[in-house]
């Protein structure tokens, strides 16, 4: 497997496409990931992280006091999920490589992978287009063809954020077995038999009474007391946390486990992939950039030490002094 991480071409330029490698080798399974991909008007464009989901519509502008633009704090994922869906597609053609000899060129632009992830959105934007005989909205709405994507969320009631007394959490009581389990676990049965909903998908959009009851109910305790009131009585109650609090949650660190910077040269999640029973060894660093150039050169291409010093002279490599083998 040859993977390159530049802008499309790089390699190409330098004599280690997929064409020529192909021919030397041809179960090589070569994968380009790259900003925009090796096709399209904005191939040549050089971007960093964000300009793939601000190019895919997740991240946008927001606007300070002043009426300025900034960027707001915002997932990173188009350059987390390309890699990803690369891996993936990369095992796939690993496989078929070794089943048959024969290799493959595999590309995806990280823009891609963004547009991708979020394609639901989308899709409702799209789906709009479509009339109104066709596409009548959600029956929990009763077919009223509210505003797309996901912004209808905004006027929600049993499906909303609220805050608590030290965050937020987010209430998702929009099935009836579970609105009727909140006022149940509150002794508020009260409010169930004023409001009870219908069966499946009521977010109660608009209803500025019943919301100003649940404001006044949440901000009653603590985030992590209504997830243990979600635990003792199904609500479908979830925490709100930020990439800070986060890092505290219980179930976070439960679950998740860091590499530490002091052998991973920062502090990196394990891959999430639980192994039950089955203790793994701990994953190896990242290379760093040039790592294996030399290891390259010589072990596989051949190449002698006259020939890398010349490379080196001219700037066409990089790497420890002698390299890693």
């Amino acid at each position: 497997v040859l993977s390159e991480a530049r802008r499309p071409g790089a390699l190409a330029w330098r004599g280690l496409g997929f064409e020529g490698l192909g021919e030397i080798r041809p179960s090589l399974v070569w994968c380009c990931v790259s900003g925009y991909g090796m096709e399209g008007p904005y191939r040549e464009l050089p971007a960093h992280g964000i300009a793939f989901d601000s190019w895919a519509g997740l991240v946008a502008p927001a606007i300070d006091e002043a009426g300025e633009c900034f960027i707001p704090e915002h997932p990173s994922v188009g350059m987390h999920t390309g890699p990803m869906l690369a891996a993936m597609a990369i095992l796939a053609a690993l496989h078929r490589a070794r089943e048959t000899g024969q290799g493959a060129c595999l590309e995806i632009g990280q823009s891609d992978a963004a547009a991708y992830t979020d394609w639901l959105r989308s899709e409702t934007w799209k789906a709009y287009e479509r009339p109104a005989s066709e596409v009548r909205g959600n029956a929990s709405d009763v077919h009223e063809r509210r505003a797309p994507g996901t912004a209808g969320m905004r006027e929600g009631v049993r499906y909303q954020y609220y805050r608590s007394t030290d965050g937020y959490v987010l209430f998702m009581a929009s099935e009836q077995r579970f609105w009727r389990n909140f006022c149940e676990g509150l002794g508020r049965t009260d409010l169930f038999e004023r409001w009870p909903g219908r069966r499946y998908g009521d977010h109660a959009r608009g209803d500025a009474e019943l919301r100003g009851i649940l404001r006044d109910i949440f901000l009653s305790r603590s985030t992590q007391d209504w997830v243990a009131f979600g635990l003792a009585h199904d609500p479908a109650i979830a925490p709100v946390n930020t990439p800070r609090t986060l890092l505290d949650d219980p179930h976070f660190r439960a679950r998740m486990q860091w590499l530490p910077a002091a052998t991973h040269r920062a502090d990196t999640l394990r891959f999430p992939v639980q192994t039950p029973g089955e203790a793994l060894d701990a994953p190896a660093p990242a290379p760093a950039a040039g790592e294996h150039t030399l290891r390259i050169l010589r072990e596989l291409l051949g190449y002698e030490e006259t020939r890398i010093a010349a490379l080196r002279a001219a700037g066409a490599i990089e790497g420890p002094e002698g390299g890693r083998s």
